[in-house]
């Protein structure tokens, strides 16, 4: 039986603590699912804030950190058999954050040649929440408010909007790091900590994007018009807020399981269009440029960087080999001219 190395966590609490790294034998490939061995997998906040237990009320422990990442699949029977050899996001199966991924067969989407794998390894959570946005609850003609405006689903969800017809796009920040990125994506920033500004911006938004809950969004509630539509797809403050008064029937959200749900019912053939569509915004998005340095070790990719919040996301690591292992690129194998990046150890 093969051995995986998966980053799991036991208990709760914060990841850089109770993460560990666990090797151990795969069981047998289960009937309908194909097994990927596992290149890249992305740090976002979607991956972090369920190892601290802040929906410890749906996650039976012990898990496998991770909820998406790109690999190959090396194993798959019968009509799946086709499959091994290719190069896919491991959707809808375990956790990302080992070295073998077992997921259903339809849930492995096949990732189009010309799509790099550190770029396609970050394709699924941010992307399609930002577009499913813009898709369901359109920007055009109206003021859009962003908020946790520094992480990439809310860049591409800002660049987005202003190519749909938005009136205008406000981005509220908390790190100063992200001031003049949001500028340069022509996102208006509000520093979170200037109440007023919120105040003000808010009063006239009649889309509002939230991927943080707690006080913020319950200050935007209040001061944004009646006829507006509030959309919460996250909770980054780990803080629900209250709907009061009015809001009660004036304002909209969206389920958290909302995007997970309607990403494999599209299929391969959705993907590959939505991966055209979103790779050419992902540059004037600005993506932090430890992105493109490749992999990085588990512990420094989960812990938080100086000046950086939690919730930027999109720091890369590679789970996929032992500590004393070097990372092989998801590409290497692949004849495809594609600049290289530095690899790094999975420990």
């Amino acid at each position: 039986m093969p051995v995986n190395h998966a980053l799991g966590y036991r208990r709760f609490g914060e990841p850089e603590q109770v993460l560990t790294l666990e090797a151990g034998a795969k069981a047998a490939l289960a009937a309908g699912c194909v097994r990927v061995k596992m290149h890249y997998a992305p740090v976002n906040a979607s991956d972090l804030i369920p190892v601290t237990g802040a929906y410890r009320h749906r996650i039976a422990l012990p898990q496998v950190a991770g909820y998406e990442g790109v690999g190959v699949v090396v194993e798959a029977h019968g009509a799946d058999a086709a499959l091994v050899g290719k190069r896919v996001l491991a959707l809808r199966g375990e956790g990302t954050w080992q070295s073998l991924v077992d997921c259903p067969a339809d849930r492995a989407i096949l990732v189009p040649d010309d799509i790099d794998s550190t770029l396609a390894a970050r394709g699924y959570i941010n992307p399609l929440a930002a577009q499913l946005m813009i898709e369901h609850f359109s920007p055009a003609g109206k003021h859009l408010l962003l908020t946790a405006a520094g992480t990439d689903c809310a860049l591409l969800a800002g660049q987005w909007a202003q190519q749909a017809g938005a009136l205008s796009v406000t981005g509220i920040y908390r790190s100063p790091v992200h001031a003049a990125r949001l500028e340069a994506c022509g996102i208006t920033p509000v520093q979170q900590s200037n109440a007023a500004a919120v105040r003000r911006y808010a009063a006239r938004a009649e889309r509002v994007y939230d991927a943080t809950g707690g006080a913020l969004a319950e200050a935007i509630r209040e001061a944004m018009p009646a006829s507006g539509l509030f959309i919460s797809y996250g909770l980054l403050s780990g803080q629900p807020f209250r709907l009061r008064g009015r809001y009660r029937r004036s304002t909209g959200s969206i389920s958290e399981t909302f995007f997970p749900r309607w990403t494999p019912l599209r299929g391969r053939r959705r993907f590959r269009a939505s991966g055209r569509r979103w790779r050419p915004a992902r540059p004037a998005a600005s993506c932090p440029s430890r992105c493109r340095s490749g992999a990085r070790p588990w512990r420094r990719g989960v812990q938080p960087e100086e000046s950086q919040s939690r919730c930027c996301c999109s720091r890369m690591i590679a789970p996929c080999l032992s500590p004393s292992r070097p990372v092989k690129r998801a590409d290497r194998a692949r004849a495809r001219k594609v600049p290289s990046r530095r690899a790094a150890h999975a420990g």
